[in-house]
C-alpha cells in the first residue's frame, strides 16, 4: 500500500493498492507493481483489453474489447445506504457509467474505440469521493515496423 492526501494536508495511509497474485510471496506482488496490473482504493477490479491487464502499453487495432469485472469490495471501506458509479475513463471523458452496489461482481464489455488510455474508477456519489482509481491501459504503443524483403 502507499500513502497519500489529496487535500494538501497530511499525508495518510488511509488507501489501499489491490493486486492479485498466484502466490503470496514478495517477488510475485513486486512482479504485478512493476507491469502496473493493480489498482489504488478498496475494490479488486480487473480489466484487460484483448487479454493485456491493467499497466499495459499495446497499439490500438479495430474490433477490440474491454472487459471488466468489479468485486471484492474490501469490508472496511464498504458503507451501507451508499451510492456507487462504476465509470469507465478515458482521455477523451467518460466513455461508460452505471450504479454499482458493492455487494455483487459487475462484468461489462466495451468495444473499444481509438483513445489514449482505458481506466476504471468507482465514485463514492454519496460521500463524494473516489473509492478505486484503476492503473490505466495504454492504447498508445506505435506499431511495430513491417520487415521488408530485400
Amino acid at each position: 500500500a502507499s500513502a497519500g492526501s489529496d487535500t494538501h494536508s497530511a499525508v495518510n495511509a488511509n488507501y489501499l493498492s489491490t493486486f492479485y497474485t498466484k502466490k503470496r510471496f514478495h517477488t510475485d506482488f513486486m512482479d504485478r507493481i512493476r507491469v502496473g496490473d493493480y489498482a489504488v482504493g478498496g475494490i479488486g477490479p480487473k480489466m484487460m483489453i484483448d487479454g493485456n491487464p491493467m499497466g499495459s502499453q499495446i497499439e490500438y487495432k479495430d474490433g477490440m474489447k474491454l472487459n471488466i469485472r468489479v468485486d471484492n469490495f474490501h469490508k472496511n471501506v464498504w458503507r451501507p445506504d451508499t451510492a456507487y458509479e462504476l465509470q469507465v475513463w478515458t482521455d477523451e471523458g467518460l466513455a461508460y457509467s452505471s450504479m454499482f452496489n458493492g455487494k455483487e461482481a459487475q462484468e461489462l464489455t466495451l468495444e473499444v474505440q481509438k483513445r489514449k488510455f482505458y481506466r476504471v474508477v468507482i465514485e463514492d456519489l454519496t460521500h463524494k469521493y473516489r473509492v478505486l482509481v484503476g492503473n490505466p491501459i495504454w492504447l498508445d504503443k506505435e506499431p511495430a515496423a513491417e520487415a521488408t524483403e530485400a
